[in-house]
């Protein structure tokens, strides 16, 4: 779209085949529950093939559709000299003027709105352009993060839209993001390395943690003698998604082996922490046998701190692979989250654009609200700065990105 918009001279657009999901309920059972093609015992069938709509069947919105409407915005913002306060406004309307929107902005501060305000829109008749000044107090703090919103709203209801409906937005960055601090190690007690077996134990003030030597994976974590960690599933390596629009692809789930496991650790000279190194070849038990190699660095502080750095490479005959990363199981309760990053709803790197950068709270099972009408992966969300995971004594993990995460948190 941005190609369409802003480079092409021939292309008219994208063009999307379905607005609603094609898919039936049955009478006497749950007026939530679709079926698709086959569910009805017809041959042949095109499965979920129609499921592929802006909507769902009963016109419930989805991140889809919200992603659509940015892009088809008809008045289009700009950074003109951003740190002035000044932004380009251009109506690409054809038969209307500007008159009938106004305009609300708000300044975040790593992710929490500190600033906010309401303007007039400039007069501005179809196809034409001006620029104007956002009155935001340029004053910011060295050790956080600002965002300009701007949004573009119904001044009046309409029998389109309430007041307040928007139009068009776009979000621009005041000030970076900082890096995540380094660990200070100066009033932290030392801290305890054991071996068993072919697992390695790290304790120190009020918590432990377990690594299986032969995986890298991290069995058990303990914070405060609560355990994290469900069915010692912990940070393992995960490649499988299934998308109904990989469905001509082998969605197949295969089995992973870790082979030629290397595990090696450094205890440091003040013992404050510990660093681990565990490099393996992941073998992929599909017919071609794929091999994924795989590193990933653990540094263990003595409060509890683990620093993680993984890294993979996709080899050439691996097309099954189409994300990689790693994956835990958390013990049962853990149900609400915090995240910084690019929301509130679903979100993926090649469809974010209505995805702005906010400080979001909701639970797991509302990341399950995406309204696909087949179970697949979902859920997702870019450009996380951290994440937090705890239960409603508001215990839990805080995992904190380095620079690029993305995450879900799913009961399936």
């Amino acid at each position: 779209w941005d190609y369409i918009e802003n480079n092409s001279q021939r292309m008219i657009g994208g063009c999307i085949w379905d607005w609603a999901d094609q898919a039936h309920i049955k009478l006497g059972d749950q007026q939530i529950k679709y079926y698709y093609g086959g569910d009805f015992g017809d041959k042949p069938n095109d499965g979920d093939f129609s499921g592929n709509g802006l909507t769902t069947p009963d016109r419930r919105v989805t991140a889809k559709l919200l992603e659509v409407k940015k892009v088809y915005e008809y008045i289009k913002l700009k950074d003109v000299a951003l740190l002035s306060g000044r932004i380009g406004i251009e109506n690409r309307y054809n038969f209307s003027d500007l008159s009938m929107f106004e305009i609300e902005w708000k300044v975040l501060k790593d992710g929490s709105v500190v600033q906010s305000g309401k303007m007039n829109t400039p007069t501005l008749l179809p196809s034409e352009k001006t620029s104007i000044v956002v009155p935001f107090v340029r004053n910011f703090d060295g050790g956080s993060e600002y965002f300009l919103n701007v949004d573009i709203v119904l001044k009046e209801d309409k029998l389109w839209a309430e007041k307040g409906h928007i139009v068009a937005s776009e979000q621009f960055s005041l000030k970076d993001r900082i890096a995540v601090p380094q660990i200070n190690t100066d009033n932290l007690p030392q801290l305890t390395v054991k071996k068993a077996l072919n697992t390695l134990n790290i304790s120190g003030n009020n918590f432990s943690v377990d690594l299986d030597e032969k995986t890298g994976t991290l069995t058990s974590l303990k914070y405060a003698g609560r355990e994290m960690i469900y069915n010692k599933s912990g940070l393992f390596f995960n490649w499988y998604r299934n998308v109904s629009n990989d469905k001509y692809t082998d969605q197949n789930h295969y089995e992973s082996e870790y082979t030629s496991p290397l595990l090696t650790y450094q205890v440091a000279q003040d013992k404050k922490s510990v660093t681990i190194l565990f490099n393996s070849t992941v073998l992929i038990k599909n017919d071609r046998g794929v091999k994924v190699p795989l590193s990933t660095k653990y540094v263990i502080y003595s409060n509890g701190t683990i620093d993680v750095d993984a890294s993979f490479t996709k080899p050439d005959n691996a097309g099954i692979i189409r994300r990689l990363g790693l994956q835990m199981l958390l013990s049962a309760g853990y149900e609400n989250i915090q995240y910084y990053g690019a929301g509130p709803h679903e979100n993926y790197s090649d469809r974010k654009t209505s995805a702005f950068i906010g400080l979001y709270n909701t639970t797991v099972k509302g990341m399950e609200a995406e309204h696909y009408i087949r179970t697949q992966s979902m859920g997702n969300r870019e450009d996380v700065r951290y994440v937090t995971i705890t239960n409603d004594k508001n215990e839990g993990l805080k995992i904190s990105s380095k620079d690029r995460l993305n995450f879900s948190a799913l009961h399936f």
